[in-house]
């Protein structure tokens, strides 16, 4: 099976699911509270199911990771809980589908439009296929480890701009331990960019740090799901992802630093500096 078949069916299952999340929006929805600060729905639950179902039929092998599964068992920022099984043939490929069926539940229980969908796939623990889809604005992100990033069949590149110009999303994560350890960067960021933002869903922000919409993208205390599909994405589109120490982010990353690679490096010294 070529990497290419692995990606158009996550692109498949992306835009399924987008046409289930698209016909619930407009509908009433009941939500509830996994945890202190984090949102479900019923729509989670039944795109989660959908994907699952379509990924199975094509490779019942094949394991996964999705967020409302794996939640409870799932520390934030870690997935330790959930590594991939130890094949019993030690020479065959060990594939892991990773989804978040909707990446800004808050937003889309809220009737706020921004919100997507992501799958990625991994081989041997290495992310090969990623897939993100905005339902409400139809933008189908998506990469694999042998290609060309592409929004709706166009190639993506990430952009040139140097830090005092870049408009770059930010957060300093959600315990108030967390926020106050954390925010110690966001002014000197602020002070060295023209603006920040942050819309309540990581993984389409970096989606537009791949189209150069965003420059970069600082976030801490993510799960694996919001950023396995989109962090491959911006990479094939030329972009860089680490974390805060400059090394490559793996699934049990607790911070995240992406960009379109020009002013990277003096992000991570603004960051270092601002943590000290």
């Amino acid at each position: 099976m070529s990497v290419r078949q692995f990606r158009e069916t996550a692109e498949q299952a992306a835009l399924e699911a987008g046409a289930l999340i698209f016909q619930r929006y407009e509908q009433k929805r009941h939500a509830w509270y996994k945890s202190h600060r984090e949102v479900a729905t019923q729509t989670d639950k039944d795109v989660e199911a959908l994907i699952r179902s379509i990924i199975k039929r094509k490779y019942p092998a094949h394991q996964f990771l999705g967020e409302e599964s794996a939640a409870g068992s799932i520390r934030q920022g870690t997935v330790s809980k959930a590594k991939p099984r130890k094949s019993k043939d030690n020479g065959a490929k060990k594939y892991r589908w990773v989804v978040d069926p909707i990446d800004g539940t808050a937003n889309f229980a809220r009737h706020i439009p921004w919100f997507c969908c992501s799958i990625a796939l991994e081989q041997d623990g290495k992310v090969i296929v990623g897939v993100v889809y905005d339902p409400l604005h139809k933008e189908l992100f998506s990469a694999d480890a042998e290609g060309q990033a592409m929004l709706n069949g166009k190639p993506l590149r990430v952009s040139e701009r140097k830090l005092k110009d870049g408009l770059i999303s930010i957060a300093a994560g959600f315990t108030n331990k967390d926020i106050l350890k954390y925010s110690k960067y966001v002014g000197p960021i602020n002070s060295s960019c023209k603006r920040i933002r942050d819309t309540g869903s990581m993984t389409l922000e970096l989606c537009y740090v791949a189209a150069g919409r965003y420059d970069a993208s600082v976030k801490v205390k993510q799960h694996y799901w919001d950023y396995a599909a989109a962090a491959l994405i911006i990479e094939r589109a030329g972009g860089r992802v680490t974390d805060f120490a400059d090394k490559p982010i793996n699934q049990r990353s607790k911070q995240v630093v992406a960009s379109n690679g020009v002013m990277h490096d003096e992000l991570l010294k603004l960051i270092k500096k601002s943590l000290r």
